[in-house]
């Protein structure tokens, strides 16, 4: 049952120096990693280990057409997912540096977190039994892991390998470890609080990854090929074959008499099948070139799954003579910087390409395209139809974004060798550039499809970012470089302001410009002399390394790596004091504001968050209030129950929803007119099923968005 309580209840008129300006998390758009370390399959649902973006999950139901379907965010902030195993409704993700986090997956599209055994060691593999996990975590052995409560998970035993556990495959009474140059550990593990050694195998190559099959171990050792290893006698294990590839193998997996070993030469990439039914005539039955890097292999039905430097490859092996890619789900990069344009935000991949964002609901943002460019992209930058990207040694990317959800590449600027292109501003028809070699240059780009170079000079420091304003550019990089563009065909350098950490971003709000000075903090200028730049403050109140910054009014926004955003009143330059902050899940490269909402390029995901003032109950001015906002709910994260407000700063008929994370409304706990003032309600949701949820005000002019997560 629902209580509504309607209340003359108004928000303080003003800030104060503490921290009274509330930035809540709306939502989160995921799927920009770089590496995959790990892999589960259980069906047609892939769980992966994504490196610093924790934990994805995939649908590989048409290997044609891989794509996420779900992600935990809160595995690897300044560490990274290396291995994942599944066990029913849980995942149990081994983390750098941190131990074991078991995730509950038992809605796919909606993992969380349930609990965490800490360890100081790194799990590279993990196989399951019953309640019990073993873990290869390098030079530290082997880790047992009782986890029969999920929430209460616990290290019972652990063993010195004497080498690197690199891989682990276990059946009820033996664990065989691929135990690095140590070669094959093979351990009894019947009684898992009680593991002895029964034998070894070690031919003093770099056993990387194993697989076992009946009496049958097989393993990718390195310079040597496949090995395969008789372990019938588990106390006497035996050579019984090799098979030589060209190159390092670093995988291996078998099925039907047939191995598929990954082997990696000459920054090169080769796939082969092997018939292993006679382990003394061990012969090539067909092979796959031409991927990069190449890792470990996984397998679902006639499909192999392997890893390389594109992306997760899917290849047909129903014709083991004539492997076919059929599939290939294509590494993203990670959101490192990000401009918006109307209801859209164009988002820089640090490896790939650049990807556009539908965001006109920001509680449901959603990928109108991504283009995949095979570079480095270090910004981009939109005029009407057309997207301009800094693409490093590739120049400068003309893209036409007339279609978003089709964008079309119309042709590429170079500088002809004098310098790569780092960054791009676009104002008034013309594009101002920077790059290496100490570059800054103006382009014309009236006509897209032929860009003409009016002017250029040379800064006296390595420039990372330019910011425009008037007839000034204030480049960042090495401190902060101001060039007059008042004469386009001329611009002329007048001043640096030399700094000790790299300047990554600047703002200008008058005649005062904001630095995110890296590792120094957030440092003041007053540039009304731009000849001769003064300071007027600097905050490096541990803020971390400040890597964006924008201002709006008096209120600064910094972004900083791994401490998230911090918001500053700077009414005073001289005197800025802190006054709301918030942790972002990943590493806080860029930032936009639109209206009350903060977007972050957090380089796992690409963050929304609404700011706000916050309520303070008991003390209240007399007049109406002036904004209409949800509220964050109390408790959150909750069990069955929590507390939901809103206020209205006019009457109106509003409507209050609850979405589940497939955007499908499950729950309308408000609909009608509605007076001005606080209102509250409590929330009933002992039966829906766990996971995050997304509240959404509407109506009256206002829509505001709550993320909360629901706990069983």
């Amino acid at each position: 049952m629902l209580l509504l309580i309607f209340l003359a209840l108004l928000l303080p008129a003003s800030l104060n120096a503490q921290q009274n300006i509330a930035i809540e998390q709306v939502s989160l758009l995921h799927d920009y990693w770089s590496n995959l370390y790990g892999m589960s399959i259980d069906g047609n649902t892939a769980y992966t280990a994504m490196g610093i973006s924790g934990l994805q999950v995939l649908d590989i139901s048409d290997p044609a057409n891989t794509y996420p379907i779900g992600f935990c965010d809160t595995l690897a902030e300044n560490h990274y997912a290396l291995s994942v195993a599944v066990s029913g409704s849980i995942a149990l993700v081994g983390v750098s540096g941190i131990g074991t986090r078991l995730v509950d997956i038992t809605d796919p599209s909606s993992p969380y977190e349930l609990s965490t055994c800490e360890q100081t060691v790194t799990p590279l593999a993990i196989a399951i039994r019953g309640e019990y996990a073993f873990e290869a975590v390098g030079d530290s052995g082997l880790r047992v892991v009782y986890f029969d409560d999920p929430a209460d998970p616990f290290e019972i035993n652990s063993f010195d390998t004497q080498g690197e556990a690199k891989d682990i495959v276990i059946d009820d009474t033996y664990a065989y470890v691929a135990n690095g140059i140590a070669g094959l550990l093979i351990l009894n593990i019947e009684d898992p609080w009680n593991i002895f050694e029964v034998g070894s195998y070690d031919n003093r190559t770099d056993f990387n990854d194993i697989d076992v099959l009946d009496d049958r171990v097989y393993t990718a050792n390195a310079s040597r090929g496949l090995t395969i290893i008789d372990v019938e006698n588990p106390a006497n294990p035996r050579l019984l074959g090799e098979f030589d590839t060209p190159g390092y193998a670093t995988g291996v997996i078998v099925a039907d008499e047939l191995a598929y070993v990954s082997d990696f030469r000459d920054g090169f990439g080769n796939f082969f099948v092997i018939d292993v039914s006679d382990a003394d005539s061990l012969h090539e039955v067909g092979a796959l070139h031409d991927f990069s890097y190449i890792g470990e292999i996984y397998k679902k039905d006639e499909k192999l799954y392997v890893w390389d430097d594109t992306g997760l490859n899917a290849v047909d092996v129903s014709n083991p003579a004539n492997p076919n890619r059929v599939g290939r789900y294509a590494r993203r990069g990670n959101a490192a910087n990000l401009t918006l344009y109307q209801d859209m935000a164009f988002v820089a991949m640090e490896r790939g390409g650049f990807q556009i964002v539908d965001i006109s609901n920001l509680a449901r943002p959603r990928e109108l395209s991504f283009l995949n460019l095979n570079a480095r992209v270090w910004d981009v930058a939109v005029r009407e139809d057309y997207a301009f990207v800094a693409g490093g040694d590739n120049g400068m990317y003309i893209i036409d974004v007339r279609n978003p959800a089709n964008p079309s590449p119309m042709g590429r600027y170079t500088l002809g060798g004098r310098s790569s292109v780092t960054d791009v501003e676009i104002s008034e028809g013309l594009a101002y550039i920077i790059g290496t070699a100490n570059y800054f240059g103006i382009v014309d780009i009236e006509d897209p499809t032929n860009p003409i170079e009016v002017g250029w000079c040379e800064v006296r420091a390595v420039s990372l970012s330019t910011t425009v304003n008037n007839n000034l550019a204030f480049l960042s990089g090495d401190g902060m470089s101001i060039v007059d563009i008042s004469e386009p065909t001329s611009p002329r350098h007048i001043s640096t302001f030399e700094t000790r950490a790299p300047v990554q971003d600047v703002a200008i709000s008058g005649d005062v410009a904001f630095l995110a000075n890296d590792w120094e903090g957030l440092r003041i200028l007053d540039i009304s002399d731009p000849n001769s730049p003064q300071e007027l403050s600097l905050f490096d109140d541990s803020l971390g390394m400040v890597m964006g910054v924008s201002v709006r009014d008096n209120l600064a926004f910094v972004v900083n790596d791994f401490s998230g955003i911090s918001m500053f009143d700077v009414s005073d330059p001289n005197h800025p004091q802190i006054v709301g902050s918030h942790d972002t899940p990943g590493i806080a490269m860029d930032l936009e504001l639109m209206n009350d909402n903060i977007i972050v390029a957090d380089y796992t995901n690409l963050g929304f968050y609404n700011f706000h003032e916050r309520e303070v109950r008991g003390q209240y001015d007399t007049e109406l209030p002036r904004t209409s906002v949800l509220f964050p709910t109390y408790p959150n994260p909750f069990n069955s129950q929590t507390e939901v407000s809103f206020i209205l700063s006019n009457p109106a008929i509003v409507s209050l929803k609850v979405f589940n994370a497939n955007g499908l409304e499950t729950v309308r706990l408000w609909n009608g007119w509605t007076p001005a003032g606080v209102h509250r309600l409590n929330w009933e949701a002992s039966n829906l099923s766990a996971g995050p949820y997304y509240l959404q005000l509407s109506g009256g002019g206002v829509e505001s968005t709550r993320r909360v997560l629901l706990l069983k």
